[in-house]
């Protein structure tokens, strides 16, 4: 997969992999972890980077990863990764499968994590639009937590972007407006 000069992407697949477990731990571990809050999409930030472009919540952070790629997480556990300068003849499932196996290879041992098919294997598509959805559950020392993510593959002119979406179950309602400013805001520019 030819993703960019500064970053190979199982770098970032690890990167984010990190970023995303690290919340889940923390809060595992804490008497009383932080519930998820509700996105203030009413309040919204703005992100411009590179030509990346997009609204997330205002109670949400992003971290710049560089050359189009982006996280932004919830003040909870969700989490929004953006993969840009990707190779546009990539498919979504072979995107999706790649992002699974990475992201499993990169737990901690104490940190297991059961991925379940996707709900059908076939993507759903709107225009330039393409999205699969599955579920997994990670369990922490022992402690299982069903999760929901959702893989998108959005054209914009000649560029192809993946984000990949996850939160887990119990906190999908909440932050589902946040996710969805994000991937309906979404622009790359490539000049």
């Amino acid at each position: 997969m030819n993703v960019s000069k500064d970053y190979s992407f199982y770098h970032i697949i690890y990167r984010v992999s990190l970023i995303g477990i690290l919340p889940l731990i923390v809060s595992s571990c804490a008497m009383l972890p932080e519930a998820e809050q509700e996105a203030q999409v009413d309040m919204p930030k703005s992100y411009s980077s590179n030509g990346l472009e997009f609204k997330y919540p205002g109670n949400w952070t992003v971290q710049d990863l560089g050359n189009h790629f982006a996280t932004v997480e919830s003040p909870g556990n969700a989490i929004v990764s953006i993969f840009g300068n990707m190779e546009p003849s990539q498919s979504l499932s072979s995107f999706a499968e790649e992002y699974q196996e990475d992201m499993k290879g990169g737990m901690p041992g104490f940190i297991s994590v059961k991925e379940k098919a996707n709900e059908d294997g076939t993507p759903a598509t709107t225009g330039e639009h393409a999205s699969l959805s599955g579920d997994f559950t990670i369990s922490v020392m022992g402690n299982p937590l069903l999760h929901k993510r959702r893989f998108h593959r959005l054209q914009k002119e000649d560029e192809v972007l993946f984000v990949v979406t996850q939160v887990a179950m119990e906190d999908l309602s909440t932050v589902k407006p946040g996710f969805d400013l994000i991937l309906d805001s979404l622009n790359i520019n490539s000049s």
